[in-house]
């Protein structure tokens, strides 16, 4: 089995652990959709599709099911005590985290599609239950000054739930999201501020300057994340020593190439990198990066600069 996964993962491009868990969940159930599939294990169609075709003895394939073949179940190591890449994040599913996420399960019903043409892919309830709980477990709530640079996710509000922050802004050119978070933060009594703006735009002065913490997840291309990540700097109060920025950014697993000129522009832009959470964020489409992303946790340093500064004219977005 071991020599299974690992030609399975060189010939697909699919790192090897993913594909035991791709394995240990499929385990778990008499079938399961492609789509399921993709959002469970965080690979990319493609990717799964690859693995599954070099796993042929072990993967049963009818139409977009999913399951163990029949005569592979009886080979297939037992997983006694096994854990899967998300099992760490148990530690952060508290009381908030299932109130949270309910919540937001009740509010995505209620909602407009996502506007493609803005690069817009709703989160799962869990993951922005997860990114607030994440926030607040690196006490970047408590006393602080947020600023979310685009919220069609609505974590702006996992995050005001939690409570004991100083400020949380929303930013967004997207007029529809800022009516969603006006109503959610009324009806909550959370006091979310919103402002419509488009990061191709200079950046108002009122928010210059003023915040201990920005989220963003930017379009997923070189130009949209150096875009976002230097509107986020210049949101930033960088006499705060511990300023800080979490931001995303998805891609397959077969084109890990596509990551390097986004470790550069961090590299350049004089920010430090203290995390980088793999595959944090799972969302509902984006089928081509694994309806997954990761989150990158940047510090500031005394070489902070954003790399853009005036307007943007540009394209930014992945369908452009």
């Amino acid at each position: 089995m071991i020599n299974l996964i690992y030609e399975a993962s060189k010939k697909s491009g699919v790192p090897a652990k993913k594909i035991e868990d791709l394995i240990f969940y499929l385990k778990q159930v008499d079938t399961i959709s492609l789509q399921a599939l993709i959002r469970k294990t965080g690979i990319s169609k493609t990717g799964l599709e690859n693995a599954a075709s070099n796993l042929s003895t072990v993967i049963l394939v009818v139409g977009d099911k999913y399951s163990i073949a029949p005569n592979a179940k009886a080979t297939l190591p037992v997983f006694t005590d096994y854990r899967t890449e998300e099992d760490i994040w148990l530690i952060l599913k508290d009381r908030k985290f299932f109130e949270i996420s309910n919540k937001l399960e009740e509010f995505s019903k209620q909602r407009d599609k996502a506007n493609r043409e803005l690069d817009q892919f709703y989160a799962t309830p869990e993951t922005v239950a997860k990114r607030a709980s994440l926030l607040n477990y690196f006490t970047d709530i408590c006393g602080k000054r947020i600023l979310f640079l685009g919220d069609d996710d609505l974590t702006s509000f996992a995050t005001a739930t939690i409570g004991k922050q100083k400020e949380v802004v929303v930013a967004d050119v997207d007029l529809k999201i800022l009516a969603n978070v006006t109503t959610i933060s009324s009806s909550a009594n959370l006091n979310i501020s919103t402002l419509e703006y488009d990061a191709r735009e200079i950046l108002p002065k009122n928010l210059k300057g003023r915040f201990d913490i920005v989220f963003t997840d930017p379009p997923y291309s070189p130009n949209g994340f150096k875009l976002f990540l230097s509107r986020a700097i210049e949101s930033l109060d960088l006499n705060n020593q511990g300023a800080r920025i979490y931001i995303c950014y998805g891609n397959s697993d077969r084109a890990k190439e596509k990551f390097l000129p986004i470790y550069q522009i961090i590299n350049e832009a004089g920010l430090m990198t203290r995390w980088v959470f793999d595959k944090f964020n799972r969302y509902n489409g984006a089928d081509s990066i694994g309806s997954t992303s990761s989150i990158l946790v940047l510090d500031t340093t005394p070489k902070t600069i954003p790399l853009i500064k005036g307007k943007f004219n540009e394209s930014i977005y992945t369908n452009n």
